[in-house]
């Protein structure tokens, strides 16, 4: 069974910044991901800071579940790489 959270787009918000949890091995980084409600993976990033303590709040959970720490990062460059449909990508705004 697939889950779909839509929950509609708040109006005339731009997702121009993006927060993500990423751990850090010897082997490099990579996104935290853990369950998450009803889904068994769910990656740690917001898009605004009112979803960034929810964000946070998971993470502070899976740090003390597996003992380690995790990094915040920001991202704020926005590059449109295209649009994806049923077809799958089309590259291009």
């Amino acid at each position: 069974m697939t889950f779909v959270h839509d929950p509609g787009n708040k109006p005339g918000h731009v997702i121009d910044q993006l927060w993500a949890v990423i751990s850090t091995d010897a082997d490099g980084e990579g996104l935290v991901a853990g369950p998450l409600g009803p889904f068994p993976f769910v990656p740690l990033v917001a898009a605004d800071e009112a979803r960034l303590k929810n964000v946070l709040d998971a993470a502070a959970q899976f740090s003390k579940a597996t003992g380690r720490a995790f990094t915040l990062i920001k991202l704020s460059r926005r590059d449109v790489v295209g649009i994806i449909d049923g077809n799958g990508l089309r590259r291009g705004g």
